[in-house]
């Protein structure tokens, strides 16, 4: 072999010499392969191979990674591998039995994962999770990694069963976080408060007088409704509920509905908001007097009752009273009556309205014929008739003489003869009666009647059996201070005054005289119009000069 046929002493060609970058590619090749790796650095490298448990790595160092399968399989990517695919890896494990570098893709990615998250503490950025468990304080969450939720975190509002909120998909703002320890602690509360702050600013812009606002019913109270308007409450006052007569807000506003609000006023600095809902309608009391002069019959319904009265509504937001003593002529009908129900309908009289003050007064009884002035134009006083008792009690008897007309007899003019309570037993609802027409006001309605009054007046009787100066027995019937009632016929009584006892001084009564005492008394006064008898106990023996003098002086005063 020649010389010139050596292959080692063959003249070098210029393809065989690789060009700069192909040497400066071999050299970081070669410096890589060269730097120590520690646990924990993270690798980058391309796919040599695959098999049934592991994925090997190029890692360009002078052994090869690899990364157990397992790790992958749920990646989308996952049916891309192939070889040449590049991946990064947290180095795991130097050089284990078989001389691979052992790699792990999961805590690539949670080392990045914590990255993200540590980022996202640092900007103030919110991450999403799910709720997994319960733990003491509080639950536990799952943003990729595991993080603790504290109870007064949870919401705005105290939360008393935190396990309402396990599986629940919710967002979170980090509010601690140790990369040491990997520790992080997370809020809804404060994306509720965030988001509350939002609504708050926005519902502010929107609180301008006379604006119509929508809101949510929170609170219903005897004195108005609570209106959640978005991040800020309002108070809907009961007088700004309707132009009507409101009893109570809960007859119109249910918890939690929505509904639309007027802003009446808002009050920056104490952070307070006055609401309207009537006002969002005309004010139907505007020229009402023009519209329900008094004396104009209308129709309404019933819309509520009360003690003293019905509250007729003749349109929305216009209510009136009618007074009990308004609803019927007949003065015996009992009130309520159980017909009277909310929207019974009916006629009404208007007696007076003032707009100022909103009140109307009505009457159903005025718009149909007075049986008072009916009867006036039949009877007068004096004239006797006929009537049915119906009622009797120690104020009297209750006669109803015509349709809707009761008259009343004083239990003093029921007997001439009979004591009160006597007489008031003589009568029992039902009964008819003969009576007389004692006083008549048909303008206040009312009737006095009496029953003794058809009967031979007894004083007139005694009078014209008797005169001044006679003796008279009777029994003592009773004792005052100043004297003593005598009882001197059937109804009739007369008085003897003390200092006509006896000559001599008497200081009681009682002293002198004992109920149911027979006693002898001469007459010394005699007044038919007021029906009195004066009576002397002291001058009952005297006669002649004497009996003169009583009779002159007697009758000098009558």
């Amino acid at each position: 072999m020649t010389l010139e046929n050596d292959p080692l002493l063959s003249p070098i060609q210029e393809s065989d010499v690789p060009d700069t970058e192909d040497f400066q590619a071999l050299l970081e090749s070669y410096e890589r392969s060269q730097v120590s790796l520690q646990s924990g650095d993270i690798v980058e490298g391309s796919v040599l191979s695959i098999t049934d448990n592991f994925v090997f790595l190029d890692i360009e160092y002078k052994s090869e990674g690899r990364i157990p399968l397992d790790q992958l399989k749920n990646e989308e990517w996952f049916d891309d591998l192939e070889r040449g695919f590049r991946l990064e890896a947290v180095v795991e494990n130097m050089e284990d039995d078989e001389g691979y570098i052992l790699l792990s893709y999961e805590k690539i990615s949670k080392k990045k994962l914590y990255e993200e998250i540590e980022k996202k503490f640092q900007h103030g950025e919110t991450l999403r999770g799910r709720v997994i468990s319960t733990v003491k304080g509080g639950l536990t969450v799952d943003v990729g990694v595991r993080a603790f939720l504290p109870g007064s975190q949870i919401d705005t509002m105290p939360v008393r069963n935190f396990t309402d909120f396990i599986g629940q998909d919710l967002e979170f703002k980090i509010i601690q976080y140790n990369a040491r320890r990997r520790n992080i602690v997370v809020s809804h509360r404060a994306i509720i408060e965030a988001r509350l702050a939002r609504t708050r600013e926005e519902t502010i812009q929107k609180l301008v007088p006379d604006n119509v606002i929508e809101g949510v019913v929170k609170n219903v109270t005897d004195y108005g409704v609570f209106i959640d308007l978005g991040g800020i409450d309002g108070l809907l006052h009961k007088t700004d509920i309707s132009w009507g007569r409101v009893q109570h807000p809960a007859d119109f506003f249910r918890l939690w509905e929505k509904t639309s609000v007027i802003v009446l006023h808002y009050d920056k600095e104490n952070q307070k908001v006055s609401l309207g809902y009537k006002q969002m309608e005309p004010d139907p009391w505007k020229n009402a007097d023009q519209k329900y002069p008094p004396g104009s019959i209308l129709e309404g319904t019933l819309s509520s009752l009360t003690s003293y009265g019905i509250f007729v509504e003749i349109e929305k937001g216009i209510e009136g009273l009618v007074h009990r003593t308004e609803l019927s002529w007949d003065s015996s009908r009992k009130f309520p009556d159980p017909s009277m129900k909310p929207g019974t309908p009916f006629k009404v009289m208007v007696l007076s309205i003032d707009v100022q003050s909103r009140r109307l007064s009505l009457s159903i009884k005025r718009h149909q014929p007075n049986p008072w002035q009916q009867f006036a134009m039949t009877y007068r006083r004096g004239n006797i008739i006929d009537g049915i008792v119906r009622n009797a009690n120690k104020f009297g008897l209750f006669i109803e003489v015509a349709p809707h007309i009761i008259g009343r007899v004083y239990p003093s003019d029921i007997s001439w003869k009979r004591d009160i309570a006597e007489s008031l037993d003589l009568y029992n609802p039902g009964d008819s009666v003969n009576t007389v027409i004692l006083d008549f006001d048909p303008k206040k309605q009312r009737l006095t009647l009496g029953i003794k009054q058809l009967e031979e007046d007894i004083w007139d009787d005694y009078f014209s059996r008797h005169q001044v100066g006679d003796i008279v027995e009777g029994t003592i019937s009773g004792l005052i201070n100043f004297g003593a009632f005598v009882n001197l016929d059937q109804g009739i009584e007369g008085l003897c005054h003390i200092s006509e006892f006896t000559d001599g001084i008497v200081q009681d009564p009682g002293d002198f005289f004992n109920p149911g005492q027979q006693v002898r008394m001469k007459i010394i006064k005699m007044n038919l119009a007021e029906k009195k008898i004066s009576l002397s106990h002291r001058l009952r023996d005297l006669t002649g000069a004497g009996e003169e003098h009583v009779r002159e002086s007697s009758n000098q005063q009558t």
